[in-house]
């Protein structure tokens, strides 16, 4: 037997791996499972205090500017023919009371300000938090408080 495939755990076949199936088949059926947990654990939230390029291990986690920072920084979500994100990945970003601001910018992909037509590169004050989803491709939608 191949080993199934799932993007959640929802889609896991409980009655896979087969006792009849190669020890290579039951690894890999371990590693995905591993995988898929890994992928809907809850967020993790990561300190950051310097200019920062996303990368596809920051995918659907939570980024924290701390307010002991108060220099204004860029995070950059990188382009999709730089960093292939899944549709429907989400970074929060939240920057604490008395940190600079963070821009939030994106190279050549489109970042949508939700309930607008803007595009481009997003301004988030301090006590403000903001959530991006990628939805297709090459476009991302944002929204958040202390966002403009």
């Amino acid at each position: 037997m191949t080993v199934e495939s799932a993007t959640s755990i929802n889609d896991l076949n409980t009655s896979y791996p087969a006792n009849s199936d190669a020890k290579s088949e039951g690894a890999a059926h371990i590693r995905l499972i591993k995988t898929l947990i890994k992928a809907e654990r809850g967020l993790v939230l990561t300190s950051k205090s310097a200019d920062y390029t996303f990368v596809l291990a920051d995918a659907n986690n939570s980024f924290l500017h701390p307010a002991a920072d108060t220099t204004g920084r860029t995070w950059t979500i990188p382009a999709n023919g730089a960093v292939a994100y899944p549709v429907g990945t989400v970074l929060t970003f939240i920057n604490e009371n008395a940190a600079g601001s963070i821009t939030i910018a994106i190279t050549s992909d489109t970042l949508r300000l939700g309930g607008t037509t803007s595009t481009g590169s997003r301004t988030l004050a301090a006590n403000g938090m903001a959530t991006a989803i990628k939805i297709s491709s090459t476009v991302w939608y944002i929204s958040g408080t202390g966002l403009t």
